[in-house]
């Protein structure tokens, strides 16, 4: 989407009408209403920040004519990054397609391209995504960015590493699993930033 606003495929303030394909994405969403209209802005912020698969299931129609166009995009990017050959979207949003057990994949190493990619091409999202909550253009209402790494920013010292791992022997299994998952990101992340 980043890209098609920098080379002028379309504009921020551009208005995408949603359709029922997207209102009924399942997942994290933004309860967007078949027929509605929410500018590229608005769904770009609740995609990036919201984790909204409905808004980016509009964004992905919008562009592409149809989600199954932009997931063409999205592989022959993928393709042109040189990523690995296990890259492969089915999706715009991520989630499996339901009941056919069939998912977007990528390797850890590809996501951090991804990341890299973003960050050298468009150094502006981070200032977009750093921010812990968010308004639309149309509502004061306050949206809360669903990134749990940035609550954590404070908990990791110098070396990466949290400061006592000691909690986890405190917590029950599941909250492990969600606690762990972020500390790995956090440790991927450190990692492929210390390497550029």
């Amino acid at each position: 989407m980043l890209e098609a606003v920098t080379h002028g495929e379309v504009d921020r303030d551009e208005f995408v009408t949603i359709s029922e394909t997207a209102a009924e994405t399942g997942g994290s969403t933004m309860y967007l209403q078949d027929g509605s209209e929410w500018q590229i802005q608005d769904l770009f912020s609740a995609m990036a920040l919201a984790s909204a698969n409905d808004a980016t299931v509009a964004l992905a129609e919008h562009l592409a004519g149809s989600e199954a166009a932009f997931v063409d995009r999205m592989n022959k990017k993928a393709e042109e990054l040189g990523l690995s050959t296990h890259a492969n979207f089915v999706n715009s949003h991520g989630l499996p397609l339901d009941g056919r057990g069939t998912e977007s994949t990528l390797t850890a190493e590809d996501t951090a391209l991804l990341g890299f990619y973003l960050l050298q091409h468009f150094p502006e999202v981070v200032e977009l995504t750093k921010q812990p909550f968010f308004s639309l253009s149309f509502t004061n209402e306050r949206f809360i960015n669903t990134n749990q790494l940035l609550e954590r920013e404070d908990d990791w010292n110098e070396d990466g590493e949290w400061p006592d791992d000691s909690f986890l022997m405190e917590v029950g299994m599941q909250e492990w699993m969600v606690e762990n998952r972020l500390y790995e990101s956090g440790r991927i992340c450190i990692y492929w930033y210390r390497r550029t």
